[in-house]
């Protein structure tokens, strides 16, 4: 017979070398000599009062327990040493003292206290076999199969009812991911028609329907088949037509889709998340391999801040990482954009240029190149309304000079014709001068030879000439005052002295 030391079960099993009901190590035992007289001396089985050696099968080590003997209740506690008693650890086959190890209630095997996961109540060796368990499950499961809301519903719930963390399941998931074998699998030739149309249709969308439209058939792509080209425009479309969503997804996922974290830093720059360059750092952690597309991931969210914040030390940086990109080792679906981003940096924007509709998706939906060139065009008509004011103000300047140059000119004018009259003036004056004194001295010539002008006679080439009034003149008298007056004129003309103009 053999006895549990911790719980007290006995077995007739000497084969037995672990306790069925906690796991502890069983030992052999024998049944006292007084036990078995008094099963002997009691028909009913009942033990004898007051024996000293009053154990059955369920006494417990250190507990108190309550027994029954003829009609009689005897509380006896029962306390034995295990201080020196050993057990084998079942996790690292060291002997540990019993009183320090802790019974696994999964296999029922003591361990020592440093191998017992507290979390999940159990031993490392049934934490690894759950781990194990969920890592076939998840191989099996994920076969050929992208991560879509079932299949992680369904490794949630075997994950919960092996007792497993989260975190755990989403290491031992992302383990699965990268060991996969799953080979890229070839598109029908319907699949790629459908394909190229929602490409087309999402390319050249103008309204939300048509976005959303494409992005359906995306989903169905991405979900029905392990296509690298559709995973690629799957997760891009998301990222812009509903980045929250995107996002959502994205810090939900338990796997590392590639295409999924590449284009987190779109989602994170369309919600305006500071998030978006440390996306970019996660990724290059957990993908090294695809360092030039990471690069190019890199390149283009420098040029989108750039764009974005208008800032030309961004697009600098850009120009900068544009040449650590090797463009024979990025993913074929990269390629277009590389040669987008690379003639917008080398050539500048153009936005009289006509683009193809895939290269002005780009510009727009991923570099934010509208917002530049709505800020560009800002820009000019505020230098072209500046340009305006300038060349108002210059020819309102001109024309305030010409006004200025015309009053001046006319000043100068009026002040010509004032001297003009003046001078004339002065000339009328000094020749009425001459001509007064011309007169005085006709007629103190004439006074002088006797000649008595008369009072009321008119001037005849400026002085004055004796004519009788109310009397009729014969024409011999006129010929005579004539002859006279001819005489006269010259011989003042030789005597007064000619006027300074006439010299």
């Amino acid at each position: 017979m053999k006895k549990c030391n911790l719980c007290g079960t006995t077995t007739h099993d000497n084969n037995q070398k672990f306790c069925p009901n906690c796991g502890s190590e069983m030992v052999n035992f024998e049944p006292s000599i007084s036990a078995s007289k008094s099963k002997k001396g009691d028909e009913n089985g009942a033990p004898m009062v007051g024996d000293k050696n009053l154990i059955n099968n369920s006494t417990l080590i250190g507990k108190q327990d309550k027994y029954e003997a003829s009609n009689i209740t005897i509380n006896n506690t029962i306390t034995e040493d295990h201080s020196h008693t050993t057990v084998v650890c079942a996790v690292s086959g060291k002997r540990v003292y019993m009183d320090s190890s802790i019974v696994c209630p999964q296999c029922g095997k003591p361990v020592a206290p440093e191998y017992y996961v507290e979390a999940t109540k159990r031993c490392e060796n049934c934490e690894h076999k759950a781990e194990e368990m969920f890592r076939d499950f998840a191989t099996q499961t994920m076969q050929g199969k992208s991560l879509n809301a079932g299949v992680k519903k369904l490794l949630e719930s075997k994950g919960a009812e092996l007792l497993l963390t989260l975190d755990k399941q989403d290491e031992i998931l992302r383990s699965v991911q990268a060991s996969s074998t799953v080979k890229e699998s070839a598109l029908s030739k319907m699949q790629q028609v459908e394909l190229e149309r929602a490409v087309e249709r999402l390319v050249n969308a103008e309204n939300e329907n048509e976005c959303h439209s494409a992005c359906e058939v995306f989903e169905l792509l991405h979900n029905t088949t392990q296509n690298y080209v559709a995973d690629f425009w799957h997760y891009m479309a998301s990222a812009v037509v509903a980045p929250q969503k995107y996002i959502t997804d994205c810090e939900n996922e338990l796997l590392d889709n590639f295409w999924q974290r590449y284009w987190a830093f779109v989602a994170y720059r369309r919600v305006g998340s500071p998030k978006a360059a440390s996306a970019i750092d996660a990724m290059r952690k957990s993908f090294a391999e695809h360092d030039a597309d990471i690069n190019l991931a890199e390149t283009l969210y420098l040029v989108a801040c750039g764009y974005d914040l208008h800032d030309a030390s961004m697009l600098s940086r850009a120009v900068d990482t544009l040449p650590q990109i090797n463009a024979e080792h990025l993913s074929k679906p990269l390629v277009p954009m590389y040669e987008i981003v690379s003639d917008v940096l080398q050539n500048g924007l153009n936005p009289h240029l006509a683009y193809s509709s895939e290269k002005r998706f780009v510009l727009v939906q991923i570099l934010h190149a509208d917002r530049f060139l709505a800020y560009v065009s800002k820009l000019e008509e505020q230098e072209k309304a500046a340009e305006q004011a300038r060349l108002a103000e210059a020819e309102r300047q001109r024309r305030a000079q010409e006004e200025q140059q015309r009053r001046e000119a006319e000043a100068q004018r009026l002040r010509e014709q004032q001297a003009r009259e003046q001078e004339e003036k002065e000339r009328v004056a000094r020749q009425q001068r001459i001509l007064s004194e011309q007169e005085s001295k006709m007629k103190a010539e004439m006074k002088r030879l006797g000649v008595e002008p008369a009072e009321d006679s008119k001037s005849f080439v400026g002085y004055e000439a004796t004519l009788p009034k109310g009397r009729k003149m014969g024409v011999g008298k006129i010929l005579l005052f004539i002859l006279l007056g001819i005489i006269l004129l010259i011989g003042l003309l030789f005597l007064i002295p000619a006027p300074d103009s006439m010299q």
